[in-house]
């Protein structure tokens, strides 16, 4: 699958945040406890990114099968199996943010 910058950059913020949360040392660490919740505003603090910015990346990477909302109403995002493998890969590829 091929990401953007933007949506590596996103996919960093995400896990980096989930990180924070549970001290996570990588993401693939996430497969034993995902804990990656996070809403829009979590990739606009950790990337500067404008909320219509994160938005349209949330929205790419749902359709790319990389995050869903698990409470269905848009405030339950959260990594997917197939995410974290994917920020696992990015993970080392984009610096640490903010």
């Amino acid at each position: 699958m091929t990401l953007t910058e933007k949506e590596k950059v996103a996919l960093r913020a995400i896990a980096q945040n989930a990180s924070e949360g549970c001290g996570a040392k990588e993401p693939k660490d996430l497969h034993y406890d995902n804990y990656s919740w996070f809403d829009r505003s979590d990739i606009t603090r950790l990337t500067g990114f404008s909320k219509f910015e994160a938005a349209g990346l949330m929205s790419a990477l749902d359709e790319k099968g990389l995050i869903q909302d698990n409470e269905g109403d848009g405030t339950g995002w959260a990594l997917t199996e197939k995410g974290i493998d994917a920020a696992q890969e990015v993970w080392h590829e984009v610096p640490a943010l903010r």
